[in-house]
C-alpha cells in the first residue's frame, strides 16, 4: 500500500496502477502535469538518473502573463489596486491588450526611485512572449478640467519652481508657480498662472542666465557708487590739501600728485585716457587748478 501511494504521489493514474496489478511491465511511465503550458527548462536527459527534489521539467503558462511597470514615484498615488490598464508594444504596433493591476510593490526601488506596479494581461492568442517590452497606460477617473504648460517651460531648481510670463512684447516677469501632476510634456499648474496668459516655453534658460546678470551688474553698479561718493570727498580734500602744500613751496610732493576721476568738476582729462596729452591741455581743467603730472 506504501508504494502505491507513492506511485499516487507521482502522479501516476489509476489505470497505470491498474496494470501493475496485473502484472504487466512498463519500461515508460507517464506522469500529466498538473497545467497546461509550455516546456520551458528540461535539465535531465534520457537515461539519467535523478534524486528525490531535484528538477526534471520546469513549465509555465503563458495563457496569462504580467507585465511589471515600474511608475515614478511622484505618479504612484494615482494607481490603486483593480484598475484597469492596457499594454502596447513596438513588436504588435497594431494590438493593445488590456488588463488589470494585480499588486502594488510595498516599497520604491531605491536606485530608480520607482514603484513597480504589476498588470495581469489576458494572452489567449500567444502574442505576448516574455521578455516583451513596451508601455502601460493606466485608465483613471475623468476629473475636472486643469491648467497645464508644456514642460520646456517650468524652470525647476529643485526649492523653486518658476516660470516667464510676457508683460508685453520683449518683456518678461519671473513668476513661482506650484505645480501638480506631470504627464508626458505636460504639467498641471495649480497656482501661480491665470488661463489665458502667455508664456516663455523656448529660451527660458537664456532669459533667466540674462536676468540673473542684470541683477549682480545692478548691485555691482549701487555698491561701486557708494564707494565713489565716499572716495570723491577724500580724493578732494586730499587734493586740495597738497595743493596747499605745493603753494607753500613743496613742489616736489605737488608735482608727484596724480589727478584722478574724482578730482575733476564734472569734465574728464585727455590725459586720463591718452597718455600722450601734454599738460597744458589740462590745465585748469581740475578743482585745484593744478596741472597734470606724469602717471
Amino acid at each position: 500500500q506504501a508504494a502505491l501511494q507513492r506511485l499516487r504521489n507521482f502522479g501516476v493514474g489509476e489505470s497505470g496502477i491498474e496494470r501493475l496489478r496485473r502484472g504487466e511491465v512498463q519500461r515508460e511511465l507517464a506522469i500529466v502535469a498538473p497545467i497546461d503550458g509550455v516546456i520551458t527548462a528540461r535539465p535531465v536527459l534520457a537515461g539519467a538518473r535523478f534524486m528525490a527534489g531535484e528538477t526534471v521539467l520546469e513549465m509555465a503558462d503563458y495563457s496569462q502573463l504580467w507585465a511589471v511597470a515600474q511608475v515614478p514615484a511622484g505618479a504612484s498615488a494615482q494607481i490603486a489596486v483593480g484598475q484597469r490598464a492596457r499594454f502596447r508594444s513596438e513588436a504588435l504596433p497594431d494590438r493593445s491588450f488590456s488588463g488589470e493591476v494585480t499588486l502594488l510593490a510595498p516599497t520604491l526601488d531605491p536606485a530608480t526611485r520607482t514603484l513597480a506596479v504589476r498588470v495581469a494581461l489576458a494572452n489567449p492568442d500567444g502574442l505576448l512572449r516574455p521578455e516583451l517590452y513596451g508601455a502601460l497606460v493606466f485608465d483613471a477617473e475623468p476629473g475636472p478640467p486643469v491648467l497645464q504648460i508644456p514642460r520646456s517651460a517650468l524652470l525647476d531648481s529643485g526649492l523653486r519652481q518658476r516660470v516667464f510670463v510676457e508683460l508685453s512684447a520683449g518683456r518678461y516677469e519671473p513668476r513661482e508657480v506650484r505645480v501638480g501632476r506631470r504627464e508626458g510634456d505636460w504639467i498641471e499648474i495649480k497656482d501661480g498662472l491665470r488661463d489665458g496668459e502667455r508664456i516663455v516655453v523656448a529660451g527660458n534658460f537664456l532669459i533667466d542666465a540674462e536676468s540673473r546678470l542684470g541683477e549682480v551688474l545692478e548691485e555691482g553698479g549701487d555698491e561701486a557708487s557708494e564707494g565713489d561718493s565716499g572716495g570723491h570727498e577724500g580724493t578732494r580734500a586730499r587734493g586740495h590739501e597738497e595743493a596747499a602744500s605745493g603753494k607753500k613751496g613743496d613742489g616736489a610732493d605737488h608735482q608727484g600728485h596724480a589727478p584722478r576721476a574724482s578730482d575733476l568738476d564734472g569734465r574728464a582729462c585727455p590725459r586720463a585716457l591718452v597718455p600722450s596729452c601734454p599738460p597744458e591741455t589740462c590745465a585748469g581743467q581740475f578743482s585745484g587748478s593744478a596741472p597734470c603730472s606724469p602717471t
